[in-house]
């Protein structure tokens, strides 16, 4: 993304992820279904990388992170979208793989409309025109082994990158934890409340139920999360430059005591699974757009789509790829072994699968505190780091010859000088 089209690049990501999310509905194997999920996020990634650094280059500062949060809300709705109409589709036709027939057509469609529609602008393009005035930076990363292991460490020397890298993880392991494991804690927590009947079915919320009202809690938390995260940045960021890591901070840590709440008052007042969830999901999704606009204005342009793909990998490494299975493998410890299926057939068996999941979901608040600890000490290199990049962003010049020439712009305190 860094050196080729990246408006093909997006739309041969989205093809590979519409292939693959069509074959694994074919699966007739765990392994087979594995593979195919697993190619599905290298499409997924390639999209993801390269996308936001598009948008950097085509908004100024001042308006990008508002167009970041439009963007972004495409990851929270999306995802509770899935929850609600895959449950559905899986549910009305009986199988679970028509779930994961009906994006791909649309998938193809988003392909075709980004290698035709999308402008792919000169890399660097907003930054020229906000920091250098009339000069107009065209750079693309060098090719080539070595050039792209010198990245790798300008990008890891960044102290900004490095420590909203760590905080995203962090939070990205609280919202997989609770994506994956959310509707199960709420069909518990219902069981609990409302028992079981004399045949032994219970009177709660059924896994379906629970599915589509926490998809619709995630959808309507995203949306707001993202918008108010974003123009809270925006606006706080015009007196104070460590306003989006400060943002990211502040969602963490307030949303910490409401996941804590929610995890404690559930078997007692079933309400408050709604409440706090509601609130704590708010404040958690607020880092969305501001964490990504970290990112694009501490990393020059040429390496963005690299720190991008790096902070992704380790977003899911650290975070979601693991915590729903190291919040279910501890909650199988506490009660001391797996459930054989979800028919429990009396409040003592739920009250014991709701006690293990509520004690393993307790690393959520806990971890959402370490998170938001991370971006406070990001908010101390973030105007440092700016700054910086904004030292070492290329400008395109014409030499004597006529030819262009991509050298490093450097700003002395008195003015400023090219070499």
């Amino acid at each position: 993304g860094d050196r080729y089209s990246r408006k093909l690049l997006i739309g041969f990501g989205i093809l590979v992820w519409s292939v693959f999310t069509l074959a694994g509905s074919f699966a007739n194997s765990y392994g087979f279904l594995l593979a195919m999920r697993s190619l599905v996020g290298i499409g997924e990634a390639s999209y993801g990388t390269i996308a936001p650094t598009i948008i950097a280059d085509m908004f100024p500062k001042k308006t990008r992170l508002r167009m970041l949060s439009i963007f972004y809300l495409a990851t929270p709705s999306g995802g509770a979208l899935g929850y609600m109409i895959g449950s559905t589709i899986a549910r009305s036709l009986n199988c679970w793989k028509w779930a994961l027939r009906v994006t791909p057509g649309f998938g193809v469609i988003c392909a075709l409309l980004s290698i035709f529609l999308i402008e792919d602008p000169t890399r660097g393009e907003s930054d020229a025109n906000e920091a250098f005035k009339d000069e107009t930076t065209n750079v693309r990363g060098e090719i080539g082994i070595r050039a792209l292991i010198n990245d790798i460490r300008h990008i890891f020397r960044c102290k900004s990158f490095l420590w909203s890298t760590l905080g995203f993880s962090a939070m990205t392991f609280v919202i997989g934890a609770l994506a994956q494991w959310g509707p199960a804690y709420i069909v518990w927590a219902s069981g609990v409340v409302k028992g079981v009947s004399a045949n032994g079915k219970s009177l709660g919320y059924t896994q379906e139920e629970a599915s589509l009202g926490f998809g619709g809690l995630a959808v309507a938390t995203g949306i707001t999360g993202v918008i108010v995260g974003s123009e809270w940045a925006k606006r706080w960021g015009k007196t104070n430059p460590q306003a989006d890591a400060l943002v990211c901070a502040i969602g963490g840590l307030t949303c910490a005591p409401f996941v804590f709440f929610l995890l404690v008052f559930a078997d007692i007042y079933l309400p408050a699974i709604w409440i706090f969830g509601v609130i704590g999901e708010t404040l958690l999704m607020l880092l969305w757009a501001p964490v990504s606009a970290i990112l694009l204005y501490v990393i020059v342009p040429e390496k963005r789509a690299l720190a991008e793909a790096i902070q992704i990998l380790f977003i899911h490494l650290l975070g979601d790829a693991f915590s729903p299975f190291i919040i279910g493998k501890m909650a199988d410890t506490l009660r001391g072994g797996r459930v054989p299926n979800r028919e429990l057939t009396t409040t003592g068996q739920m009250r014991k699968e709701y006690t293990a999941l509520q004690y393993s979901l307790y690393m959520c608040p806990f971890l959402a505190v370490v998170g938001a600890a991370c971006f406070f000490v990001c908010s101390f290199y973030l105007q440092k780091d700016g700054e910086a990049a904004i030292r070492q962003r290329p400008v395109q010049v014409l030499t004597e010859s006529g030819s262009a020439d991509t050298s490093p712009l450097v700003r002395e305190n008195e003015g400023e000088i090219s070499t």
